[in-house]
């Protein structure tokens, strides 16, 4: 067996200090460049990052109002049917017994479906 010689260190102390060495032979300018464009790559990158994020976030925005644009819709239809279903039954009704009080539903479902039929929302913003 042979052993290694006093001066020679482990293998990755040798690429340590090949870093370190182009480091040092690097010129001034080089070493200026260097440390001036690492910290202004990650600015530019967080910048990127930020915009991402206010994009994003708008559209998630928007999305919501639509969402809840279209929820209320929903309900007003499912309003505007139970409302119908009643008309229908006091109508049926009136014509049954002719009495005026199987009208009642009927008239309120004509202003309800009168105050629903105005629109009120937006779908977008």
């Amino acid at each position: 067996m042979r052993s290694r010689e006093a001066g020679s260190a482990p293998g990755g102390a040798d690429r340590a200090h090949g870093v370190r060495r182009w480091w040092l032979d690097l010129s001034l300018r080089g070493k200026g460049l260097i440390v001036v464009a690492v910290p202004l790559i990650a600015l530019m990158a967080l910048m990127a990052l930020t915009t991402a994020n206010l994009v994003l976030q708008r559209n998630e925005g928007t999305g919501r109002t639509v969402s809840l644009n279209a929820r209320a819709q929903v309900a007003a239809a499912g309003q505007v049917l139970s409302d119908a279903v009643n008309a229908e039954s006091g109508i049926r009704g009136y014509a049954a017994t002719r009495d005026p009080l199987f009208l009642a539903p009927y008239t309120l479902a004509l202003t309800r479906v009168a105050a629903t039929a105005a629109p009120t929302h937006h779908l977008c913003g």
